[in-house]
């Protein structure tokens, strides 16, 4: 009331008086309701927050970045800047050399007269870095080579900024970041260009001012907080190039970008998110901290002073940050000052400097030095509205797009091969709350990585974007298995409501409904009783998967299920049922090459097949298995809709994809009397009809195939070779296998299509989600020994015991994995004698069946046959 009223007063009589009385701004928030057409909606350049401003001012300046946005850009304003003035190694090495000079001539030893010696080297880089005009014409890749893969010369900016570190004073480095600071925060016209940004991004202590570890003697707390500045403002305006036409030219740099650039960029974003995201930790452990503290008796909450280990965080001085104690807002009950200074603090330090899976194990005392996160997670509600962590997100999702290009060229070298996916995972969203994240997610319409860049655009001026921020827009940043958690509460969630719907469904209709989707087949069958099973039930194929052998006792508590997966992907990938080519290079299998219509109506009998491998390796990834697979990465690949290059199908066809690389490299001018090439390819074909529009050798089965229309008149030479490798990729990774893949992929999407989850796996992650990690060569035996349990006699001291264990050790990896998927946490004694049975593995129960034997070779022996020739299931 007294915010909006004024103060309350009594009267003679007791009674109490309201005085209204409007403060002044709510005057003018009346005033600007009144007349609404005088207020514009316009974006803040940098953090891109909508700000209502009037239509006829012509700038305005952000209240949340800080940021000086120019709407009307005044031409009279401009300052001159020399034209001949350029920034340089070489003409910063020219200028400290004769400052030196001078210094040594003149033997100066006063430290204010050295300062005064040294200034034309600190009036040079103000003078450049607060021009952007300079810094556009500065630092061109390769003298002034325009058809240069590169926007600027990495090595010279590098040189230049290592030469200013090297100097006896940091006043001119400081007066350098003074000027990127005046620069960044009214940039104006500036913002149409890219090179000055990619120039500013560059210094050092952009990513330093992120860690605790102190680099050099230029290392203090006013360097850090200015370089924290441009850290976050270099990170707005180079994420907001995808709405320039810059941005193609951006996209293309990085393409071309040597790899440890490359790299560090994607490690210097990756710092400033595990910052922000550390920040968001500190500041829900500190209201904790405080909590706890107010409900503790011995606790004086009266005292102001700040607690022992309380956080620091910055205030403005002077355009930049110092820090302050930590304070709590009794008003608001908020905490104040919410920036802090990078690496101010021990407890972010700590924080920094260790795994999540440490920080977990954390204990904190209760003096405020430290505070246990019990359970903590990342609430949507503490990053969504985060303009830091949203910019750096855009900006890594642009870097994101770019490595997806990268090292498609097959004559190209190792200075822009494209990251794996693990290179851009951030460890502290280990702590994301994944379902919170997921559910927001789910319920965006997301169509694509790159329409997230295009929503931003088409927003309504006068409205805020509607799309809530999650990281599940980025799913590059989550790790695996974060991605691996999601998939399993979502699909863990259909299977709870495909059961629900059934008990519902069975008592409406008065009769029984199963909650499981069942398949009943015979061993000797597989393949023929699974199709059927799976084209009967196609409505059930969202339920919980269970597996019964016909006359074999077993429950299916997962290791029935996992035995059916084994023994139906092994009768697929036969050589016997043709529905896969083995190439013998690679000893990998693709889908068989049909070139034409006709040739497609001769596996129609077989696309059936396709339609079921499809549904069961989604069955697998929906109930959690893993198949042992034979695919290239082109398969995963097309599965997630991303570009096929040279190297897919080198893996698939190395001999081949050896001699159109000779053919490639060959620069000679004899080039078409060489080769002799046409816009045609020949292969093996397993069918015997005559192909439309190919021609079949006679007294052979190799069939001839024209790449391009009219192609068998179109001779390869030295400047459509390119074309010719590119068309040649495509046949056999796309066109010749389309109808094949096509079928594959209808039951695959059978099951995945309500499954939003599948979508947050790129092509090496669902590989991996699938087949597992190749990366691991052996199993941690020891920690599953400790688990183990023993019955029937046996111990962990017994003889046998001690055997098996030395057994699967000294095995090989693939035994090992065949081995351990069956014998994991129970040993039983079969019988206190020897015995020339096999032993019995009860994979329902986790349990292994072993007899006493007499010898460890004999153990060795029996365990080898039981592993490797041996199926069927029964109780004991």
């Amino acid at each position: 009331m007294d915010l909006l009223f004024g103060k309350s007063k009594k009267n003679k009589n007791n009674d109490l008086k309201i005085i209204a009385k409007p403060n002044k701004g709510l005057k003018q928030r009346r005033k600007s309701l009144e007349s609404p057409t005088d207020i514009i909606y316009s974006k803040c350049c940098c953090c891109g927050t909508n700000i209502p401003v009037k239509s006829d001012i012509n700038k305005f300046k952000c209240g949340i970045c800080h940021v000086t946005t120019i709407l009307i850009y005044d031409e009279e304003l401009v300052t001159n800047v020399d034209k001949d003035l350029v920034c340089s190694s070489e003409n910063l090495n020219r200028i400290i050399k004769n400052c030196l000079s001078t210094v040594k001539k003149q033997q100066i030893y006063d430290k204010n007269e050295k300062y005064n010696a040294l200034e034309p080297i600190s009036r040079y880089v103000s003078d450049c870095f607060h021009s952007y005009q300079v810094l556009e014409r500065s630092f061109l890749p390769n003298g002034k080579r325009m058809n240069s893969h590169s926007l600027v010369d990495f090595e010279d900016v590098n040189k230049f900024y290592a030469l200013l570190m090297k100097l006896p004073t940091r006043r001119p480095f400081y007066r350098m970041l003074c000027a990127c600071n005046d620069l960044l925060k009214k940039p104006g016209k500036a913002l149409n260009h890219i090179r000055w940004l990619l120039i500013i991004w560059e210094i050092p202590f952009i990513r330093y001012c992120l860690t605790t570890k102190v680099y050099s003697k230029f290392d203090s707390p006013e360097i850090r907080a200015v370089s924290y500045e441009l850290s976050k403002r270099c990170i707005c305006y180079i994420s907001n190039t995808s709405r320039t036409d810059k941005y193609s030219e951006y996209i293309y740099c990085l393409k071309y970008m040597d790899s440890d650039i490359f790299l560090s960029n994607v490690e210097k974003i990756n710092l400033y998110i595990t910052y922000q995201l550390t920040r968001i930790m500190c500041h829900a452990i500190k209201r904790n901290s405080i909590k706890e503290r107010k409900g503790d008796p011995m606790v004086n909450t009266n005292n102001t002073q700040a607690p022992t280990g309380t956080i620091s965080v910055p205030t403005t001085t002077n355009n930049f940050e110092r820090t302050v104690p930590l304070a709590r807002n009794s008003n608001t009950n908020i905490l104040t000052n919410d920036d802090f200074s990078p690496a101010s603090e021990p407890l972010i330090e700590d924080l920094w400097n260790i795994s999540p899976e440490e920080i977990k194990t954390i204990e904190f005392d209760r003096d405020g030095k430290s505070l246990r996160p019990k359970g903590f997670k990342f609430k949507t509600s503490q990053y969504e509205h985060n303009w830091y962590i949203r910019s750096a997100c855009k900006l890594m999702l642009i870097i994101n797009l770019a490595n997806t290009k990268r090292g498609n060229n097959p004559m190209g070298t190792s200075r822009n091969v494209q990251l794996s996916a693990s290179k851009f995972y951030n460890t502290m969203l280990d702590f994301l709350d994944n379902k919170q994240d997921f559910e927001v997610w789910r319920g965006l319409d997301v169509g694509s990585r790159l329409s997230l860049l295009l929503t931003e655009w088409s927003a309504p001026q006068k409205q805020n974007n509607s799309t809530r921020f999650s990281f599940c827009n980025y799913p590059f940043l989550l790790s695996l298995g974060i991605k691996i958690s999601i998939m399993e509460y979502e699909t863990k969630r259909i299977m709870e409501y495909q059961a629900e719907k059934a008990f519902l469904s069975s008592l409406d209709k008065g009769k029984t409904i199963e909650v499981y989707f069942k398949i009943k087949i015979r061993r000797d069958h597989i393949t023929h009783d699974s199709l059927k099973a799976i084209k009967e039930h196609q409505g059930d194929l969202l339920k919980s998967l269970r597996i019964e052998f016909i006359n074999e006792p077993g429950i299916d508590a997962g290791g029935l299920r996992k035995e059916w997966f084994i023994l139906l992907t092994k009768s697929l990938f036969s050589p016997t049922t043709g529905l896969f080519d083995h190439i013998k290079d690679s000893r990998l299998c693709w889908f068989p090459i049909v070139a034409s219509s006709k040739s497609k109506e001769k596996v129609q009998s077989q696309e059936e097949y396709y339609y079921l491998l499809g549904v069961v390796i989604a069955l697998a990834m929906f109930n959690g298995n893993i198949l042992d697979l034979s695919f290239p990465k082109a398969l995963y690949k097309k599965m997630c809709n991303e570009t096929l290059t040279f190297a897919d199908y080198t893996e698939l066809y190395p001999e081949t994809a050896s001699n159109l690389l000779k053919m490639l490299e060959y620069s000679k001018d004899d080039f078409n009397d060489v080769f002799c090439l046409t816009f045609e390819t020949t292969y093996h074909n397993k069918l015997t009809a005559n192909n439309k529009g190919s021609k079949k050798s006679k007294g052979s089965n190799t069939v001839t195939v024209e790449l391009c229309k009219n192609g068998s008149n179109i001779p390869v030479t030295q400047s459509n070779k390119s074309d010719y490798v590119k068309l040649w990729i495509d046949f056999y990774l796309t066109k010749s296998v389309a109808a094949s893949f096509e079928r594959f992929m209808d039951g695959f999407s059978r099951v995945f299509s309500n499954c939003k989850s599948i979508g947050l796996f790129n092509s090496e992650e669902l590989e991996r989600l699938l087949c597992g990690d190749d990366e691991h060569t052996k199993y941690d035996f020891q920690m599953l020994r400790s688990v183990t349990k023993y019955q029937g006699g046996f111990t962990n001291e017994t003889s046998v015991v001690n055997w098996f264990w030395e057994i699967l050790e000294d095995w090989d990896y693939k035994m090992q994995a065949t081995g351990i998927s069956t014998l994991t946490f129970k040993i039983s004694r079969l019988g206190a004698r020897d015995n020339n049975d096999l032993p019995i593995a009860h994979t329902c129960f986790n349990e292994l069946c072993i007899w006493e034997y007499s010898s460890k070779e004999k153990l060795e022996n029996k365990l080898m046959l039981a592993v490797t020739e041996s199926e069927g299931f029964g109780f004991r």
